[in-house]
């Protein structure tokens, strides 16, 4: 399936959301299976930094913090005016085992597809306008947010850190 060994997030996610999306686009007959508020999103596009990978990262994320008690897969994110999002995923920071990070990626686009409603712009495709508000929302409210540094901490009576 691939040509080159995969070793990092960075470098396995594109390429297998990638695949996804074509596997998707062969299923459905159609060059276009997401659409944002009727917008056509073309699946060669979909797994890109410029197209929907932050979303699906997102939603991974959140996938894996529900599974794994909380913790994060790491991937970040940054922004970015040129991304459909406004929003950049970094996953040079993900330190769990690549087949972990692939199963629950691939889990996240497959989620977004089958409980997403249909388009109506486009019949064929799913309507992810509601998902993309909320990943926006989400990554705003954190921003928002102080950072905590470990000087700072809330300290219990006896002065550890909690």
């Amino acid at each position: 399936m691939f040509k080159t060994k995969l070793s990092t997030a960075s470098q396995a996610v594109p390429m297998a959301l990638r695949s996804w999306c074509e596997l998707q686009s062969r299923a459905s007959a159609t060059p276009f299976i997401f659409t944002v508020a009727g917008e056509e999103i073309p699946n060669a596009s979909a797994a890109t930094e410029k197209g929907l990978l932050p979303l699906i990262c997102w939603h991974a994320d959140n996938i894996y913090r529900f599974a794994m008690g909380g913790r994060s897969m790491g991937v970040h994110f940054k922004t970015s005016a040129r991304a459909l999002s406004g929003f950049a995923v970094d996953l040079s920071r993900v330190d769990k085992p690549l087949s972990e990070v692939l199963c629950f990626m691939v889990e996240a686009a497959e989620d977004i597809l089958k409980n997403s409603p249909a388009s109506a712009a486009k019949p064929g495709a799913v309507e992810i306008e509601g998902i993309v508000h909320r990943f926006k929302a989400d990554l705003e409210e954190h921003r928002q947010r102080p950072a905590v540094s470990q000087g700072s901490m809330p300290r219990d009576r006896k002065g550890a850190t909690s």
